[in-house]
């Protein structure tokens, strides 16, 4: 008897605290002790894999390879010692680090880092960066490269190595610009050039330095157009042209002709206080400027619009009939 009371109070204690454990769970804890959420980090764009498109060291062979196959390859080839790459809202963007660059065409963008946008078709370098093509080479201390427009716009110490043509077999053998011991340079704080009509503008700090003439010219001016495709140079606003042998000029505007055999500057407005230095070679040949007639130019053309340019007789024995003129011939794309 004793035995059986003994086991159903032990039930009965056990069932008791059973029932408050369960009732201390159920309890809502007191006000203000709520335990908040962990604040949630936005997460980050995934990093991954390289796309096929775009070639690292890694690649066996890829920096000899991985090139436009010509002209009128239409493709942008992404190229760096090593290289990431994320999904963001506005694109993928691939970071290339260690001689990276950008292939296109005949016109390379290269810098230590370079970061690509495969939607939008835009490259960007934070520093130092070079530009080359087959006619000139630049580099800034910063720079984007946009392939939708074929611009690109470099800004800081923007220096320009003009180059002539590579089918420029014309010049003479010895000649600077064939040898290129005398390159035009071109220099500011700002350029957009585009590699489709070689044309760069230049809006501020802007000075060229080349030799014509049997002299060494150094012009500044406002802003400086520089045309590739036509070799020539047009400089307006507070122009002012020194020579190596003491010559002074000062214009509104100039025109700067750069190919081989017809270097030459042309200033109109010519103002007060200019000098003109004649010695026994020059007494034959025509000043840089003709004052009294403005320097017998048409006013520069707008930015981006070339001059028509000029045309050239045929060889002997070719087809063009007597007294015609060959149509111009159809500028490089």
């Amino acid at each position: 008897m004793n035995l059986r009371l003994l086991i159903t109070t032990a039930i009965l204690g056990l069932c008791a605290a059973l029932a408050i454990a369960q009732s201390k769970d159920k309890t809502p804890p007191a006000l203000g002790s709520q335990t908040k959420p962990a604040a949630q980090k936005p997460a980050k764009p995934g990093t991954k894999p390289l796309p096929d498109d775009i070639k690292t060291a890694q690649d066996s062979g890829a920096k000899e390879s991985f090139k436009p196959s010509g002209p009128d390859d239409p493709y942008v080839y992404p190229y760096g010692d090593e290289g990431t790459y994320v999904d963001t809202p506005d694109g993928g963007i691939s970071t290339l680090k260690g001689n990276a660059r950008l292939l296109y065409k005949e016109t390379k963008f290269q810098s230590a880092v370079v970061t690509y946008n495969r939607k939008t078709q835009i490259g960007t370098s934070p520093g130092n960066v070079t530009v080359d093509d087959a006619q000139n080479t630049i580099t800034a201390n910063q720079g984007t490269a946009n392939y939708g427009k074929k611009l690109v716009n470099l800004t800081g110490d923007v220096h320009i190595t003009a180059r002539p043509k590579q089918n420029a077999t014309t010049a003479p053998e010895g000649s600077v610009r064939k040898e290129f011991s005398s390159p035009v340079d071109i220099r500011g704080s700002k350029v957009d050039y585009s590699w489709k009509t070689k044309t760069a503008i230049l809006s501020s700090d802007t000075v060229i330095t080349f030799r014509a003439r049997e002299r060494n010219w150094t012009v500044t001016a406002d802003n400086l157009e520089y045309r590739g495709g036509e070799e020539k140079a047009l400089l307006r606003g507070n122009l002012l042209a020194k020579s190596d042998k003491g010559e002074l000029l000062k214009g509104k505007s100039a025109i700067v002709t750069l190919t081989d055999g017809k270097e030459a500057i042309d200033i109109t407005g010519v103002e007060d206080g200019s000098k003109f230095k004649v010695d026994d070679e020059d007494e034959k040949a025509a000043p840089p400027t003709d004052a009294s007639k403005g320097g017998g130019l048409k006013p520069p053309g707008k930015p981006g619009k070339p001059d028509k340019p000029e045309t050239t007789p045929p060889p002997a024995g070719g087809d063009a009939k007597p007294g015609t003129t060959p149509p111009p011939p159809t500028p490089a794309q």
